[in-house]
Formats: C-alpha cells, structure tokens, sequence
C-alpha cells in the first residue's frame, strides 16, 4: 500500500489527524488548541463563522482560510462519502426569503468546497431558514448564533482494515 502522509508534520498521519492542515498534539487528535475544524463524529466544528455578504450568499474573502481548512479536513478523511452542508438564518424578515437565502448560502459554500478540491458528489447544500434556532431570536446576540452554517456527516464507509 501508500505510505501514510503527514501534511502538517506534526506526527500524526492524515488520516488520523482531525485537523490535517493544522499542527497539533496527540492529546488533541492532532489539533492546536483552539479555533480549529476538527472531524467531531458526525460534524466537522468549527468556531469561526463563515461571512457573508448582509442578505446574500458571497461568501467574504475573510472566510476563505477557513473554508480551506475545511476542505482539507474532508479531503484527508475519504472515508466521509458526504456531507450536508446547511444554512441557517435568524428569524428577522419573510420566511420565504429566508430559506432561499439559507439554501443559497449552502449551495455557495459547496461551491467554495468543490472549487478547494473536494468531490461534489461528496457534498449536498440544504437550507434551514429559521427553522432550527439554537439561540434567542429575540435578542441580538441570538440572532448572530442563529445566522450559521453546519457541516454533517451524513454518509461514511466503513473503514478498510489496515494492510500488513
């Protein structure tokens, strides 16, 4: 078989790196300690939030180190057959123009992934709208945590026993 790569050097292969791109420690899967993406069981997390522009689905260029990380933490782990990537909104204007702007802004980002090298048939967008709040709409800081993209894990192989 390939050798195993270790892209960041940090002594752990890729393939048992949560964070490939990222030199970490064995105590953290290979993570540093903080603001990294990380394979989660079925999430890839991150803390930073992907921007847009107000009321449309341009991603600003501020996000693209993330989004790099992010495809290359998919890349790295090719045992993840696909991932649904949502938009989320906060609850303020019309329904309908919220869940055409989640969908949108999904479909933006596995655009970003796919041109980062990512298979598209490894990627499907789906939006939310303000259907699945995880804060308070009623309060700024809320509606900032409701305005999000989250990545699934929807569809993994199970993983090929290792060759002697």
């Amino acid at each position: 078989g390939c050798p195993d790569v270790d892209s960041d050097g940090d002594g752990l292969v890729d393939r048992l790196d949560e964070c490939p791109d990222l030199k970490g420690t064995a105590k953290n899967k290979g993570c540093p300690r903080k603001g990294a993406v990380k394979l989660a069981g079925d999430r890839i997390e991150f803390k930073e939030s992907i921007y847009f522009a107000v009321n449309k689905d341009v991603i600003q260029p501020r996000s693209f180190p993330l989004l790099n990380s992010i495809a290359t933490v998919i890349r790295a782990h090719p045992e993840i057959l696909k991932v649904r990537v949502e938009g989320h909104t906060d609850a303020q204007g019309k329904l309908d123009f919220n869940m055409s702007l989640s969908d949108r802004r999904a479909k933006a980002v596995v655009t970003s992934l796919v041109e980062r090298g990512v298979a598209a048939d490894r990627l499907v967008a789906e939006g939310f709208g303000p259907t699945r709040p995880v804060a308070d709409n009623a309060t700024r800081d809320g509606r900032t945590l409701n305005r999000r993209v989250e990545l699934h894990v929807i569809q993994t192989a199970e993983p090929k026993p290792e060759e002697e």
